[in-house]
């Protein structure tokens, strides 16, 4: 791929995100929740006990839309509402059903994205988090699309996060 030009370069990477993005997805979309449903389990998994508020931004709902989903997941057995930290609020809780779909959920994808990186070597891995660090970094304005860029991530494995204090 020598000789790339920056429309080349920019083709590649915008075909590469899709790849990724459908190979994830599909790791990811167990026991039939849509994709809203499964960020949502997972940044409850990252941040447990927290309002609904924690999720609006990040999967880009409504107060209403992230009530019904809400909603569901708790008619699911994914999830129970708690008392929250004053009598106005709400603490989104994972049952062990919950928890346990977010751990699958995460290992999924963990071998979805291993997989994909299986074809390069170590100094290629290395180099490829680094740029892609350095995109994602430079790319993404604040802290509420970086909560929406990462909803999926396994928080643990990313030990050089590019969003450094990354959470509400």
């Amino acid at each position: 791929m020598q000789g790339m030009d920056g429309d080349n370069i920019g083709n590649v990477l915008g075909a590469l995100a899709e790849w990724v993005t459908a190979q994830v997805r599909s790791a990811v979309a167990l026991e039939g929740l849509n994709p809203a449903e499964v960020s949502a389990l997972l940044l409850l998994s990252k941040y447990p006990d927290r309002s609904i508020e924690l999720l609006r931004a990040p999967l880009d709902l409504s107060h209403s839309g992230c009530v019904r989903l809400v909603d569901r997941l708790v008619q699911g057995g994914y999830v129970e509402r708690r008392e929250g930290e004053d009598a106005r609020k709400v603490a989104l809780h994972l049952t062990l059903q919950g928890r346990e779909f977010a751990r699958t959920a995460r290992e999924q994808r963990a071998e979805a994205l291993a997989r994909l990186l299986h074809g390069l070597d170590a100094e290629e891995r290395e180099r490829l988090g680094r740029l892609a660090s350095k995109l994602l970094e430079q790319s993404v304005p604040q802290a509420s699309t970086a909560m929406k860029v990462c909803r999926l991530c396994d928080y643990d494995a990313c030990v050089e996060c590019p969003f450094d204090g990354l959470g509400p």
